[in-house]
């Protein structure tokens, strides 16, 4: 059986070796402890070194020298541009990037990418190198941006606008474009949130369009707020309409001009989405969009106004015409509302009420019904009128031939006729002046009193008149005659007068001159008869 035996160790022999062993292990502590205190002063040279961005150390460009010969350490952050052999450069920054051994930078670094360089800078002629023994890779600019903001708080427009800031400086630096575009939307993003956030304010919002102007917030977008503030304030209980209006007026182009949308759709939508319309539409769109939130403030202002019976409908619906026309079904309801007030009430009607309700039948046509209006309003003058006395009777007379003139119906004519002769018969004997005016008026609607008779122009002219044929004969002119009659004694006058009144029709004739005697005629035909038919009621003979 084998029996493994241990073998005398020879010192002498294995001392070369043991040297050799001692060396070794020796030289690995010497090299650990120098790896340790490399590592220990890069990073006591990182924690040291002085903070700049690639803008900062060209502002500082006249400290380069001093940073070389002191060997400063520093920690440069800056935009990577390329490579040139084993160097590399930062976008803008004069300095060639020299990684020390051991450094290296990834392969797959993007242009843009933002490098945090830290080491030392040397001086080579007029060239000058950052000895890199650290690098930290980052992001681009436009991606950190991006990336803060989804961390950030999208209903803090403070901290949106604060990474807006803070990035600004990095995009005029580099003049890049893409990145300045980026910050304008999450300034706008920020600016929207404030004006979602004030959207019940009309105030704040106002001052957001001011503080938007300055700020370089396009013009549209500015007046667009300033338009919400107005139609918030529009539907406020407790806004101050007056002051309202006049702002509207000062703020709104195109306010006063009537301006109709191209088509019922596009109102329908202004009218349900103010704002949002707004927001979208053009200058010209505007303009329409500014007469329309006129309109129906306005109207909205007048028609609070319109008391429930309708009493003073006629009122409402003439300032709804003056200023906005176009409520053309509000002018008509208001109309009504004091046409049917005014119905229920015909009887204490004055005239021009009378008319004006007549009018406003004939146009929401309803003209039918005025035939029995107009008869209710008679028979209620009669009432309250025909009391046998002279004044009331004059009265109802007045108002009888006022409805004759007006429409033209035959019967109220005769009916204040026979009164006017009532009221004659009765002021005859007791009022003889009073009979006398009464006759004058009804001499100018064809009637005169003859031989205790009325009779009217025609009358006359087919009586038999021995006064008129003796005149006729002795060629004068007397009262009575006819037209052609006066013209077959003395022919036509030079420069007759007609005088237009009421129903009649007067000429006056004058013949000879202030050196002779002079006849003055004065005739009378209605003003439904032909000229043929003028009577002289009047002859005056004199210088």
């Amino acid at each position: 059986m084998k029996t493994d035996v241990a073998k005398p160790t020879n010192t002498v022999a294995n001392e070369p070796a043991m040297r050799h062993r001692a060396n070794r292990k020796h030289g690995l502590v010497a090299r650990t402890a120098f790896v340790s205190v490399w590592l220990l002063l890069a990073i006591s040279t990182a924690s040291a070194a002085e903070d700049l961005t690639a803008r900062q150390a060209i502002e500082r460009q006249a400290e380069w020298p001093t940073w070389a010969r002191q060997r400063t350490a520093l920690r440069i952050s800056g935009r990577f541009e390329g490579r040139a052999g084993g160097q590399f450069r930062l976008e803008k920054l004069p300095i060639m990037q020299t990684p020390a051994r051991g450094t290296v930078l990834a392969n797959d670094v993007r242009v843009g990418q933002r490098l945090t360089l830290t080491g030392t800078l040397r001086e080579s002629g007029r060239k000058f190198y950052l000895d890199v023994n650290r690098i930290s890779i980052d992001l681009t600019d436009g991606e950190r941006l991006a990336a803060q903001v989804r961390k950030a708080d999208s209903k803090d427009p403070a901290a949106l606008y604060k990474l807006a800031d803070d990035y600004q400086p990095i995009a005029d630096f580099y003049e890049d474009e893409e990145l300045a575009e980026q910050i304008k939307s999450l300034r706008r993003t920020a600016f929207d949130q404030q004006r979602q956030q004030r959207k019940d304010d009309p105030a704040a919002l106002l001052q957001l369009a001011e503080a938007g102007a300055t700020a370089g917030i396009a013009e549209s977008v500015t007046d667009a707020i300033k338009f919400e503030s107005l139609v918030v304030r529009s539907k406020s209980a407790s806004a101050n309409r007056t002051k309202l209006m006049k702002d509207l007026q000062s703020q709104l182009d195109g306010w006063d001009r009537h301006n109709q949308f191209p088509d019922k759709a596009a109102e329908e939508r202004f009218l349900k989405d103010m704002v949002g319309e707004y927001e979208k539409a053009d200058s010209l769109n505007r303009q329409r969009m500014h007469r329309r939130f006129y309109q129906r403030v306005r109207s909205e202002d007048i028609l609070k106004n319109l008391k429930p019976d309708g009493s003073n409908g006629l009122e409402i619906a003439a300032k709804l015409t003056a200023d906005v026309p176009e409520e053309k079904a509000q002018i008509a309801r208001a109309q009504s509302l004091y046409v049917e007030y005014r119905l229920q009430r015909v009887p204490e009607m004055s005239r021009q009420q009378l008319d004006d309700v007549e009018t406003l039948l004939r146009q929401s046509g309803r003209s039918g019904e005025f035939t029995a209006t107009l008869k209710t309003w008679l028979a209620a003058q009669e009432k309250r009128l025909n009391n046998g006395e002279l004044d009331g009777m004059l009265q109802l007379a007045n108002q009888y031939l006022f409805a004759f003139e007006r429409w033209k119906n035959l019967e109220h004519s005769d009916a204040g006729i026979d009164l006017l002769k009532k009221a004659w018969q009765l002021a005859n004997k007791a009022a003889p002046k009073e009979a006398a005016s009464i006759l004058q008026l009804l001499e100018k609607r064809g009637w005169t009193r003859l031989d205790d008779r009325w009779m009217t122009t025609q009358d006359l002219k087919k009586l038999p008149r021995d006064d008129i044929a003796l005149a006729l004969r002795e060629h004068r002119v007397v009262a009575g005659m006819t037209r052609s009659q006066i013209v077959a004694v003395m022919g036509l006058p030079k420069r007759p007068v007609k005088v237009v009144s009421g129903l009649s029709v007067q000429e006056i004739w004058v013949y000879g001159d202030q050196r002779s005697s002079r006849i003055t005629v004065h005739l009378e035909r209605s003003r439904f008869a032909a000229p043929e038919d003028a009577v002289a009621i009047l002859v005056n003979t004199g210088r």
